[in-house]
C-alpha cells in the first residue's frame, strides 16, 4: 500500500507513514460475498442442508437431476425459514425432518414439506394452497411469504397429539399422526427412513411427557 500523502510505499500494519509521518488509513477488508443471515435464517439453512441430504427425492438417474435438486432445495429453504419465524422464544428446535404430506395415494398428497418438533409442537410448512387447504385437523397458524415463492405453516401441538405410528399405504411406509380431531401421514422417499424416525420422534415425545 502507499501513503496518501506523500506516495511512499508503506507495509500495511504501519500506523504512520516511514517518510512524512502521515497517518495512515487501514485498507478495507473486502466485502464478504457471503449474505448476512440472521440466526433463524441459519438455523433454516442448517435445517435445508440436512433434510436435502437424509430425506432427497431426486433419484440419482434423474435426467433433470440437478434443476430439480435445486427446486427442492429452494421449497425447502422457504418452508425452514417459515417455520424458523413462527417459533416462539419459549420453544426449542428438537428434530427437523422432510417428507410427502398427508399422503393418502400415489395420487393423492399435499406434496413435500418441512417439519420441525419442538418441545410444544409439531411445525409443517409447505405449498401455499396444494389440494385442500381446509383440514380441520391443523391449527392453521398463518401464510407466510418469501420473495419468489409462498407457503402455508401449520401445527399440532403436542398435547393434542395422541399417537404416532408406523403404518403401510399404498406400498409405502409412512408414519401417521393420531390427534383428537383426526390424523395425517407422512410419507418418505425410502421406506427404510420411517422405523428410524417414527422411533426418534416417539423417545423425543415420551422424554417431554417425563419432564412434564
Amino acid at each position: 500500500m502507499f501513503c496518501e500523502k506523500c506516495g511512499n510505499e508503506v507495509r500495511e500494519q504501519d500506523p504512520f507513514c516511514t517518510k512524512c509521518g502521515a497517518r495512515l488509513t487501514p485498507p478495507q477488508a473486502a466485502p464478504s460475498e457471503e449474505p448476512c443471515l440472521t440466526e433463524g435464517e441459519k438455523k433454516a439453512e442448517e435445517m435445508t442442508r440436512y433434510c436435502l441430504e437424509h430425506y432427497n427425492w431426486v433419484r440419482e438417474d434423474a435426467v433433470f437431476r440437478d434443476s430439480a435438486r435445486k427446486n427442492e432445495e429452494k421449497f425447502l429453504r422457504c418452508y425452514f425459514r417459515a417455520i424458523e419465524k413462527e417459533i416462539q422464544a419459549d420453544e426449542k428446535e428438537l428434530l427437523c425432518f422432510a417428507g410427502m404430506h398427508d399422503f393418502r395415494s400415489k395420487m393423492w398428497h399435499l406434496g413435500s414439506y418441512g417439519y420441525v418438533l419442538t418441545n410444544r409442537r409439531l411445525i409443517m410448512a409447505g405449498a401455499l394452497g396444494s389440494a385442500v387447504d381446509c383440514l380441520n385437523y391443523y391449527q392453521i397458524v398463518r401464510v407466510a411469504y418469501s420473495k419468489n415463492f409462498s407457503c402455508r405453516l401449520r401445527s399440532v401441538y403436542l398435547k393434542d397429539l395422541k399417537q404416532v405410528t408406523e403404518a403401510m399405504i399404498s406400498g409405502k411406509d409412512v408414519i401417521r399422526f393420531e390427534t383428537a380431531d383426526g390424523s395425517f401421514n407422512i410419507m418418505f422417499p425410502c421406506n427404510n427412513i420411517s422405523h428410524g424416525l417414527c422411533n426418534e420422534i416417539n423417545k423425543i415425545l415420551s422424554s417431554l411427557r417425563v419432564s412434564t
